[in-house]
């Protein structure tokens, strides 16, 4: 029996994520395949600028990608070592 096959177009942050929660919750019963133009999967149009001085749109405390785990951005990005964000309420990293 074939599995199902999830195509997504679009590879940015919120392709990313739907695939990572497929393959999460699916319990290996898709198939995913990202379609992205670009050579770098996962940042999208709105994190591709390159420009390190760019803010975000949202407080890291509402950013995770994970439901169940809030959160998840706020460690990932303060074990990083260019975090200039000094707690998980702030608007920039």
């Amino acid at each position: 029996m074939m599995r199902p096959h999830a195509i997504i177009v679009g590879g940015g942050a919120g392709g990313v994520l739907l695939a990572y929660q497929l393959l999460r919750y699916g319990h290996g019963a898709f198939r995913v395949t990202p379609i992205e133009q670009r050579s770098e999967i996962g940042r999208g149009l709105a994190y591709h600028t390159g420009n390190p001085d760019h803010l975000l749109n949202a407080r890291v405390a509402n950013m995770s990608a994970l439901p169940d785990d809030p959160d998840h951005f706020w460690r990932w990005l303060s074990a990083q070592d260019t975090c200039r964000c000094a707690d998980r309420y702030c608007f920039g990293l």
